[in-house]
């Protein structure tokens, strides 16, 4: 079932830079959202908003001069385990370079070779760690 995810940054609109900022600080927040509780996204809708509009708090009190709050929303398309893991996520072509740094890394180690059912397990199961803590610093 599709659920509404939201997200806004408040920014001072004389200054375009902000707005450029806010907008890719929520797309960071869907990306870092979607990783962490395994959930995809469709595509962000944005909008901007003014001090006056009931849908969002006020602004900080420290922030000054034209501001303007941006607005993200995104409808969930579904869990990522429920398209067999995010090996279903990626294009085949960054799925065939996965499964290659996952055998080199495999055999660096001492492993045997990987199948790529073997690939895409590992994949699977340490792939959201590993993007996780690429994310997250």
């Amino acid at each position: 079932m599709a659920e509404l995810f939201e997200c806004c940054l408040w920014y001072n609109a004389d200054i375009p830079a902000e707005k450029e900022a806010a907008k890719h600080g929520i797309a960071e927040t869907f990306l870092r959202t979607g990783v962490l509780h395994a959930t995809r996204f469709g595509p962000i809708t944005y909008e901007d908003l003014t001090v006056f509009d009931q849908r969002i708090p006020a602004p900080p009190s420290h922030m000054k001069g034209n501001l303007r709050c941006l607005y993200g929303s995104a409808k969930t398309n579904g869990e990522l385990e429920s398209v067999g893991g995010i090996v279903g996520d990626f294009t085949d072509e960054d799925l065939k370079m996965l499964r290659i740094v996952t055998r080199k890394a495999y055999l660096r180690a001492g492993g045997p070779v990987l199948t790529d059912e073997e690939c895409d397990q590992l994949i699977n199961e340490h792939g959201p760690e590993v993007i996780k803590e690429e994310i997250m610093g």
